[in-house]
């Protein structure tokens, strides 16, 4: 990995660059800045940021819901900057994340992704699977998606 990279545990003091990067991507539909202060504070929610340098460049949130199924989380984001796609953030972000599930004992992987988002192909390197396409899911932006899965 990039010695100028480092992932961390996201704090209340990252919320205003997390917004903001979510702004920059997700202009037409970004997610509440309540779910990322949330996410901060939950027990079952891990969020962690991706810094370039002193650049906030990335953010992932996954979330482990074991009071209904022990064995199931799921990604509910992750988003790197533009200007840093292709450096193995995202790899890292979701490393990251793989290595929380694992510490958890979880052993199923669960995200939605639009079927326009180049994305896909990472999540496919990664052994995700399409298991089920959504039609309209992002009803805001008209657009289907695929729900993935990864086994372990």
């Amino acid at each position: 990995m990039n010695e100028k990279l480092r992932i961390e545990k996201m704090k209340a003091s990252d919320i205003d660059a997390v917004y903001a990067l979510e702004l920059d991507v997700y202009a037409d539909d970004p997610s509440p800045v309540e779910w990322f202060i949330d996410g901060v504070k939950s027990e079952t929610a891990f969020y962690f940021v991706a810094y370039y340098g002193d650049e906030l460049v990335g953010y992932c949130g996954i979330y482990l819901n074991t009071s209904v199924s022990p064995n199931y989380c799921k990604i509910g984001t992750i988003v790197v900057n533009q200007r840093f796609r292709t450096r193995g953030i995202g790899t890292a972000l979701m490393e990251k994340m793989f290595a929380i599930a694992q510490e958890n004992k979880i052993n199923r992987i669960k995200l939605e992704v639009s079927t326009k988002n180049n994305a896909v192909a990472l999540y496919s390197k990664l052994g995700f699977q399409i298991e089920e396409t959504i039609k309209n899911f992002y009803d805001e932006i008209n657009e289907d998606a695929y729900v993935m899965w990864r086994y372990s």
